[in-house]
This record gives structure tokens, sequence and C-alpha cells, in this order.
């Protein structure tokens, strides 16, 4: 068992730490200092359980990944922190058969959603369209409650399954506007865990915030991953969007967000932990994503560039992968299936942030 101590010698993330919660103070989060003490602890536990912290990073840039609506911009829980806003930036089922017939070029993988149903359900495209696509690459299916067609369509098609876990009720009925229980959310979590072939990851997605910008069910809902530990769960941060309910409400504490941060990793020892595409813009932000890099996640979508910095800083690159497509599709998929290490480290610490 390695030497566990923080001194420097047999701990080197202990000056990786230093540096970056001296970023995040100079970023305007001073009072996050106060947890350095508990990541380094969360560090060293895991190195007590043989895991070594920061083995490997996956940064992901999905450009390679279209998303899909197959309901339009067409919603019917119009939840509150998205009122359809999020739909109308994806391709309408109809746009894409019509370039598949024209033999216009296309993505090389698919994210493939959609607008509720008053169920909370997703409809699936048509088997055609999902034949037509799978044959051109991978799909990635971001599902709500199912039933038997959209869970056997996920299984013929689907290369990973994302799929919102919420763990409060209140939550479920304020925010989302759909008449469901947690409990149902659990179910068909474990429904799609059964049914999918070997090799196809459920993976669950957890937005810190959901409610308004407070913490409500999430920590419920890491407890409940913990049970059966899954491949991989990607966090999210309540983005205030323009046009919607939350558009003026303020992202959740970064302080709160880090203790979610810690539960996850400590709670979920072997899963692949990410940072997902949404999150809030700006210094909170690169604060995330520090965080996120400190706390042993393994991957960030979109990083912004301090993280990336001080990632390269551990390692050289040497452990530095990157992928430009869904991070839900690099579950579980193997190494060949990664854009590979970043060919110009340089590039990759000056890349533009979007």
């Amino acid at each position: 068992m390695p030497d566990c101590s923080l001194g420097r010698e047999a701990a080197p993330f202990v000056p990786f730490l230093d540096r970056i919660f001296r970023d995040l103070a100079s970023a305007g989060y001073p009072g996050l200092a106060d947890r350095k003490g508990d990541v380094a602890r969360m560090l060293r536990e895991r190195m007590q359980r043989g895991i070594e912290p920061h083995r490997s990073f996956l940064f992901v840039f999905p450009e390679g990944t279209e998303s899909v609506s197959a309901t339009g911009d067409r919603c019917a829980l119009n939840c509150r922190h998205c009122g359809g806003h999020y739909l109308r930036t994806m391709t309408p089922v109809g746009e894409l058969e019509a370039r598949l017939a024209r033999g216009e070029p296309m993505a090389s993988s698919w994210l493939i959603s959609g607008g509720c149903d008053p169920g909370g359900r997703v409809a699936a495209p048509s088997e055609a369209l999902l034949t037509q696509l799978s044959e051109r690459g991978r799909l990635n299916f971001h599902v709500g409650l199912a039933g038997g067609r959209e869970i056997a369509a996920a299984a013929r098609f689907a290369d990973s399954v994302c799929f919102d876990l919420i763990g409060s009720d209140d939550t479920l009925k304020r925010v989302m506007g759909v008449d469901a229980r947690v409990q149902d959310y659990f179910d068909t979590y474990r429904e799609f865990r059964r049914k999918m072939p070997d090799g196809v990851p459920v993976v669950p997605h957890v937005v810190i915030g959901l409610d308004g910008g407070e913490i409500s069910g999430e920590y419920q809902v890491v407890d409940f991953l913990s049970e059966d530990q899954p491949e991989a769960l990607v966090l999210l941060v309540l983005l205030p969007t323009p046009g919607t309910d939350f558009a003026e409400v303020a992202p959740p504490d970064l302080q709160e967000v880090c203790d979610l941060m810690l539960h996850a990793r400590s709670s979920l020892p072997g899963t692949s932990l990410a940072i997902g595409c949404m999150r809030p813009s700006g210094s909170y932000r690169a604060a995330l994503d520090l965080l996120a890099v400190a706390c042993d996640f393994d991957i960030l979508v979109q990083p912004t560039r301090l993280a990336r910095i001080r990632a390269l800083e551990i390692d050289e690159g040497e452990a530095v992968n990157w992928g430009n497509e869904c991070c839900a599709l690099y579950v579980g998929s193997g190494e060949d299936t990664l854009a590979g290490q970043f060919p110009d480290l340089e590039a990759f610490r000056q890349r533009e942030e979007r």
C-alpha cells in the first residue's frame, strides 16, 4: 500500500492542489480554500483503496455528435429550467431524414432525444431512421420514463443510453411538471440496465441545483447509485437560461457543489465521473472545472483553458486523451473509440473555449 501521508514526496498531488486553490482564490472564490483539506483527505482515501489519483483524464469536445429531436421543438412538460429552449437547438427528425435522402455528409454520431409527453416519456424515432443512422455511426439515446417500445428501440440501436435521475418528488412536480415519483425514475433506470445488451452502458445524469439553484435530492441519487455502482455518472449544473422560469435564478453555491462532488467521488470509487456540457459560463465554469480536476473526475466536456493546463501539468499530457463525440459514447467503449492523445499539447492548452 502506498504511503498515504500528505507530505510532498509521498503525495505529489499536494502541490497540485495548492495551485488549484490559488487559482480558485484568484478567480474570486477564496471561500473554497476551506475545501482543500477535504479534497486532500478524499484523495488519500482513494490511495488507500489502491486507486492512484489523477491517473487519466478524458477531455471531450463533442463537435462530431449531432443532437436530434424526435419531437422537434415540442415538449408537453415545458420544464421550468428548459421551457423547450434546448429542443430548438437540435435537428428535427424531418430535417435529418431529408438530408439523408439527399445523400448529404453526416456526423459521426447522433444524440437521439426530444421533448417529453405528459407522462415524461421521450418518443423514439422510426426504426427506418434509426437503422440508417446506426449504419453510419454511433447512437446515444437520451431517454425519459419509458415503456416497452422505447426500451426495445434503445436495446436494438443504442451504443449508450443517458438517463436523467431526480431525487426529489417535490422537484419532479414543481420543476419538471410531471406526475411521477422518484421511485418511477429509479425503476426505469434499473429496467434500462436490465434490458440493454452487454457493452451498452446506461449513464445516469444529475443536474445539480435543478430546483431553482437549490440542491434538493441530488445526494439521494448518489446514494441510490452507490448500491449498484454504474460505469459512469455525468454531473451537470443548472444553467439559468433566458426565456425560462429560472432565467434569473442563481446557480447553486460552488461550495455546496464541491461538497456534492466529493460525496460522489467517495461513494462511487470505481465510477467514471464526468462534468457534462450543461453548466454556467464565465468564472463559475472555470472554478467548477478546476474543482472537477482536483476531485479526481475522469471526464470534462469542453473544459476551460485553466483546467486543461492544470491537468496537463500533472502528467505532462501522458494520460490525457480527448474525444470529439458525446461523452457517454466513450464509457466502456475502449481506447479505439477515442480521438487519441492530443497531438499538440500546446495547441490543446490554447484551444478556444466555447
